[in-house]
């Protein structure tokens, strides 16, 4: 019976099911808890090395940056005190407040400094890395010719340190936000004790238990910790059934978005039930294409594929979760207008591009794809109705396969792979964070092999723009590039399908991708 069947049949044997179920370990921690749920165990607990929604919603109920975004989307401060600026908008000396990580010891301009070295160092595993290149000498030394300590950051006091920007960055203060930006503790970069046993944000782990859960207790040395009502957080690593099912019966306060999904097959019950709670989410789904081989080295074949999928249909049919078709990469919400003339389904268009591109390599048609993704339920969902969309389109054989995350990242780092389901939620609400992505084929996050010297040629002139309108118009440049080449063929632009207890309150929901829960507060 799938979830649409019992949710429609029968709320109140469900309930009384659970209900009569023994409570978990964590159980007696509930009224004072909030408990939420992970479809899968984060990824890692070091922030230098996260990539996944999961691992870095995690990541921001523990770490505090320098700065932070707050409910009304702006930049504010969090550990630093004070921020000056010079002139010229490239030399930023940074006052920290009196932090302490959660074993009481005092957060130190050296914690910034030695971590962002540690990622910056070329052994050092930092799929980010690239989010520090704006620091003066910071890409020439993760690629080796330039001494870490020759980098421009330095702590010129126990509390103060200095960033040196190679040029003016526009965003730099929301950059500070973000995960690859936290600091963490000496004995993390040392490598002297396990993951996150010391961290200087709103909450510690306490216990984790891969496969079950991660327990969070308030930081008692937070420095908002005496206005926090929430004695900590216990993150269930559930199945989506689970959770859901569990939501239902009251042993759950958050079940979804953005940090686990919903059953695709509940989403349209949930929604006439009216207990589906959407977020508004700076993110793309999009085809990655490997355009270093064969079929997808020929830009005709990749606008195919890219031409004959009917988007419309995909959010009406499938995600069902108000989902926007997407022709563009950047999100909407980040404001760039870009000159595509991409088009949702247009099959007639489709066709003559495969054949042009068929025709001048000297392939025989029908050709054979393989379309990897994400083994999860709304992955597989979505690949299966692209799959036949595809085929009855293009005639062409798409084979599916499916992976864990994990997997899938190693075989599109390694070039094994044809087309990939994936996405993009974007770190900074910013449209350069999704662009610079695809500036060089050996960023790390880009993993479609594609390049192209005007585009990264505009985007190192927006780089260098004051006037906050060229600097648009520049991007969008870019961005019309990219609709152009597609190296990615976007599909939707996703919104983030949640259900919250109503004894949870407080909790702000970033279109970044996390939650925030320092107001956060449980109605006895």
């Amino acid at each position: 019976m799938n979830a649409s069947s019992w949710l429609s049949s029968g709320l109140c044997l469900l309930l009384g099911f659970f209900c009569a179920c023994s409570p978990s370990e964590s159980a007696d921690k509930g009224k004072t808890f909030a408990r939420l749920s992970l479809l899968d165990d984060p990824q890692t607990l070091d922030p230098r090395k996260m990539r996944d929604v999961g691992s870095i919603s995690v990541a921001h109920l523990l770490y505090e940056a320098l700065t932070r975004i707050n409910s009304e989307g702006a930049v504010e401060l969090a550990a630093a005190e004070d921020i000056e600026v010079s002139p010229d908008g490239r030399l930023y000396t940074i006052q920290l407040k009196n932090g302490k990580w959660s074993d009481g010891s005092p957060v130190l301009a050296d914690d910034f400094v030695e971590t962002w070295k540690s990622t910056l160092d070329p052994t050092f595993p930092a799929p980010n890395a690239y989010q520090l290149y704006v620091i003066e000498g910071a890409k020439e030394a993760k690629g080796g010719s330039h001494a870490l300590n020759a980098i421009g950051i330095q702590t010129i006091a126990p509390k103060t340190l200095v960033i040196t920007l190679k040029e003016p960055v526009p965003y730099f203060l929301e950059l500070l936000s973000c995960p690859f930006f936290y600091p963490v503790h000496r004995s993390l970069r040392e490598g002297t004790t396990g993951e996150l046993a010391v961290s200087n944000g709103p909450f510690q782990l306490v216990q984790a238990r891969a496969r079950q859960e991660y327990l969070l207790e308030k930081n008692h040395h937070f420095r908002l910790a005496p206005f926090m009502k929430l004695a900590g957080v216990s993150i269930q690593v559930l199945s989506e059934t689970t959770a859901l099912q569990l939501f239902l019966a009251g042993e759950l306060d958050w079940a979804g978005s953005p940090i686990s999904t919903l059953p695709q097959d509940a989403i349209q019950t949930l929604k006439e039930s009216k207990i589906l709670k959407m977020a508004p989410a700076a993110a793309t789904y999009w085809f990655r294409f490997n355009t270093s081989r064969a079929p997808f080295n020929h830009p005709s074949v990749r606008r195919a594929f890219a031409l004959a999928l009917d988007r419309q249909s995909i959010v009406n049919h499938v995600t069902q979760g108000n989902q926007v078709p997407a022709l563009t990469v950047v999100p909407p919400l980040l404001g760039l207008t870009p000159q595509g003339n991409l088009q949702d389904g247009n099959v007639a268009e489709a066709k003559q591009q495969l054949g042009k591109g068929v025709e001048e390599r000297g392939w025989t048609l029908p050709i054979t794809v393989t379309l990897r993704c994400v083994a999860n339920a709304r992955s597989l969902k979505i690949a299966q109705a692209v799959q036949q969309q595809w085929q009855e389109a293009l005639g062409v054989e798409v084979n599916i396969a499916a992976s864990e995350f994990k997997t899938n990242i190693e075989r599109m780092k390694a070039g094994d792979f044809e087309i990939c389901l994936s996405d993009w939620v974007a770190d900074i609400a910013d449209p350069v964070n999704f662009l610079e992505i695809f500036k060089s084929k050996e960023n790390p996050t880009n993993l479609t092999f594609w390049e192209n010297a005007t585009y990264a040629a505009l985007l190192d002139k927006a780089a260098l723009v004051k006037d906050p309108s060229e600097r648009f118009d520049l991007l969008s440049q870019a961005e019309t590039i990219l609709l152009e080449e597609l190296p990615v063929a976007p599909l939707m632009h996703p919104t983030f399908n949640y259900l919250q207890s109503d004894r949870l309150q407080g909790v702000y929901v970033s279109p970044l991708g996390y939650i925030d829960l320092v107001e956060a507060y449980l109605v006895p």
